[in-house]
C-alpha cells in the first residue's frame, strides 16, 4: 500500500512537525538541566584594604559580589595593588560572576591606598 501526499491535509503534517519539534525540545530541556549542578547558596563577608585579599572560589559556579564597604573596590585575577584608572565597585553595588568556565580560579579584591570595604559574597 503506497501513502498518496495529495491525501495528507496540512493540518496533520504541522501535527506531525509539531510533535517531533516538541519531543526534540524536552531531550535537549533534559541535558541541560543535567549539566547544571545544584548547589546550596552560601555568604561570606570579607574585609578589603589596600593589601590585596585572596578569594579563593574553590567549587563556585556563580557568585555575586556586593561592596558593603565605604571604598571603591577592585577586583583582579593576579595579585596586584589598586590602579585607579581601572574599573571598580563602587559602594552599594554589586557584581555578579559565572564561573561555569572554569578560567578563573581565584579573584583578589583591594582598596586603594587608605581605603577599606567589606564585600558580601553570595555563591553557589
Amino acid at each position: 500500500m503506497s501513502l498518496d501526499k495529495a491525501k495528507v491535509t496540512p493540518e496533520v503534517l504541522q501535527s506531525i512537525l509539531l510533535d517531533e519539534m516538541t519531543g526534540k525540545l524536552a531531550s535537549i530541556l533534559s541535558m541541560m538541566e543535567r549539566e547544571e549542578p545544584i548547589y546550596g547558596v552560601a555568604s561570606v563577608l570579607v574585609p578589603v584594604t589596600a593589601e590585596p585579599t585572596e578569594v579563593n572560589l574553590g567549587q563556585w559556579v556563580k557568585a555575586t559580589f556586593y561592596n558593603d564597604g565605604a571604598g571603591n573596590v577592585y577586583v583582579y585575577n593576579i595579585r596586584q595593588v589598586a590602579d585607579t584608572r581601572d574599573a571598580y565597585l563602587a559602594p552599594g553595588d554589586s557584581l555578579p560572576i559565572d564561573f561555569r568556565r572554569r578560567t578563573i580560579r581565584r579573584l583578589y579584591l583591594v582598596c586603594a591606598a587608605g581605603g577599606t570595604a567589606k564585600i558580601r559574597i553570595f555563591y553557589q
